[in-house]
């Protein structure tokens, strides 16, 4: 039985999430699985026999991409520092394969002995979606070059690794989990719900524009996509707006489920072209969502699904008027199958039966 430590961002969950079907696959397979959520002290679920979840205690100063986007390289490797001090003495050589999903984990390499391999899950790149940070992009180098394999989850990002990199790197794309014991009753209390899950950043403006425009609409924000003054600014201002933050799978299905519309109003700059058909959108299909979106680069992903993507605020109303309540069946275009949960459990424990032996 091999030791193997998964570090994420997020606490692990029976969710979509590639880190997470990961941490299943590994788990299914009998490896005595530590889950470390770097750098946050949350966790969801209860330790198993096979299964370790971990959180961060003592962290008082953090890396914050928001704020230090902009940081000097000497700043920013301050906070770096600061980001990973309550590991200082983690033993990491316990371990022996460690999985870092890109983001915040990948700072864990600067303690990480090098006789531990590791295995970089790319779940979105650092350099042309998470950061402007240059010392940060610089991790994300070190990582790849480092990395004993790496995973990536769509063609076009292998493709912009260095040739000599090549070799390593594994496609996986993104799926979907909807768990078999999801809370399945309606959480609404009102009429014409729509719907936005996730972590990636939203544009507030088509958020704040929806809302006054549209008061008979009710807005559900799942997740952390706005930062805390845009979220009370919208409380404050519009009684169909409503925010939940974090959830897990078991929770946030139902209201997938009982929505009227899916929303993808992700904030319009360049990190767009590297986005395309993920588990956020694959779950609003699942269960028949109309879905309206800004217009992402990887079009193709989508495979021709009726996904209304649109390019301004005032189109993006007008679809949601047009749309919502609708229910459409997106099988002939989607391979749920393929995509699904237990056919990406597999092809990961394929890949880690070749890796680990």
């Amino acid at each position: 039985m091999k030791k193997i430590l998964v570090a994420s961002s997020l606490p692990y969950s029976q969710s979509n999430r590639g880190i997470d079907i990961i941490t299943e696959a590994l788990i299914d397979m009998n490896m005595d699985v530590t889950h470390l959520t770097f750098p946050s002290k949350e966790t969801f679920l209860k330790d198993n026999k096979n299964f370790t979840q971990l959180g961060i205690k003592g962290r008082k100063i953090a890396y914050y991409e928001r704020i230090m986007k902009n940081f000097p390289k000497n700043i920013t490797q301050y906070f770096i520092n600061q980001t990973i001090k309550p590991l200082k003495n983690f033993n990491f050589s316990d371990y022996d394969y460690i999985i870092l999903e890109s983001g915040k984990p990948i700072f864990l390499i600067d303690l990480i002995p090098d006789k531990v391999p590791i295995i970089y899950r790319q779940s979105d790149s650092v350099k042309y979606i998470l950061s402007r940070n240059k010392l940060f992009q610089s991790y994300e180098e070190k990582i790849i070059d480092k990395a004993y394999k790496i995973i990536v989850v769509r063609e076009i990002f292998k493709n912009l690794l260095n040739d000599k990199y090549k070799e390593k790197t594994f496609v996986i794309p993104n799926g979907f989990n909807i768990p078999d014991d999801y809370e399945d009753y309606n959480p609404f209390r009102t009429n014409n719900n729509i719907i936005y899950l996730g972590y990636t950043t939203i544009d507030f403006k088509t958020v704040y524009y929806i809302c006054k425009n549209n008061p008979e609409i009710h807005i559900h924000i799942i997740g952390r996509p706005l930062v805390k003054k845009q979220i009370n600014k919208l409380k404050r201002k519009f009684s169909n707006f409503h925010y939940y933050g974090t959830m897990n799978a078991i929770q946030y299905n139902k209201y997938l489920k009982y929505s009227d519309l899916a929303i993808v109003p992700y904030k319009k700059d360049k990190k767009l072209e590297f986005i395309g058909l993920n588990s956020k959108y694959l779950n609003f299909m699942y269960f028949k969502l109309p879905i309206v979106s800004y217009k992402v680069g990887q079009l193709d992903e989508f495979n021709g699904s009726k996904v209304f993507f649109v390019e301004t605020k005032r189109e993006f109303s007008i679809k949601i008027k047009e749309n919502i309540g609708k229910k459409i069946d997106y099988s002939e275009s989607i391979d749920f199958k393929s995509l699904s949960k237990k056919e990406l459990i597999k092809k990961y424990q394929s890949l880690f039966l070749e890796i680990f032996c």
